[in-house]
């Protein structure tokens, strides 16, 4: 599955001319510009460019940057990092066929509000409707394991350790703020996420750099494991172990 994942990333990047790298200028000034120039107004059941980025980042910056990369390093050792870097270069074009797909084939509902998704293009554009049964099966089952049950866990255990916490009352917390957002549809969504995400990401990115800088000696040491460990067979690089 991770092959399928990588090589239709790979035929999409060299396909589309390598947009992410020879259209940064665009895409960077149709989302992060967004935030400070003169926003244009949202109407009735659309969101801005720079709302529906923020929904994105708001799906991927903790569950996926956070729990996700430290999973994989458990799990994978230091190696996982390298194909993680490799897999997010060309998983750029998955992500972008998805959001085109769903623009093409969304609908507006009683209340004049967009829908839609993978359940959709694969109804109308592979005419499936038993595979965008499918899907919609395994999404809401994925929802409650990924999008739910480990992020709600993360949170909680984090609260518990650092602040001691009990996870029954991130719990009920959880569920209040998380209903005020969803009970408001994707519209309110987006705009919680527009207010938050940027603070979140900056200090994410921020404190990222931070560690990085406090541990520049371990660098080199930690690049070469890195490799050493995604080439098992060919590369050497990491003979001195990181010093803890």
């Amino acid at each position: 599955m991770l092959a399928a994942f990588f090589a239709i990333g790979l035929s999409y990047t060299v396909h589309l001319h390598f947009f992410p790298l020879f259209h940064m200028k665009y895409w960077l000034s149709a989302t992060l510009g967004s935030l400070f120039g003169k926003r244009k107004k949202s109407s009735s059941g659309k969101v801005s460019a720079f709302e529906a980025m923020s929904t994105a980042l708001a799906g991927s910056m903790g569950i996926g940057n956070i729990a996700g990369v430290a999973s994989a390093l458990v799990a994978g050792g230091p190696g996982a990092i390298f194909w993680m870097w490799i897999s997010s270069i060309f998983g750029m074009m998955t992500k972008y066929a998805e959001i085109v797909l769903g623009y093409r084939y969304r609908h507006r509902n009683a209340r004049g509000e967009w829908y839609g998704g993978p359940m959709y293009y694969m109804k109308e554009g592979l005419h499936s409707p038993i595979l965008a049964a499918i899907f919609a099966l395994f999404g809401t089952l994925a929802a409650l394991g990924m999008g739910n049950m480990t992020q709600s866990n993360s949170i909680s255990n984090a609260l518990y350790e650092v602040f001691q916490i009990p996870p029954f009352i991130s719990a009920v917390f959880l569920i209040f703020f998380c209903g005020l957002a969803v009970l408001g549809g994707f519209s309110r969504i987006a705009k919680i996420s527009a207010v938050l995400i940027p603070f979140v990401s900056i200090f994410y990115l921020a404190g990222s750099i931070l560690a990085i800088v406090l541990n520049a000696n371990r660098l080199p040491a930690a690049i070469g494991m890195i490799l050493a460990d995604a080439f098992p067979c060919g590369l050497h690089l990491a003979e001195q172990p990181v010093t803890p």
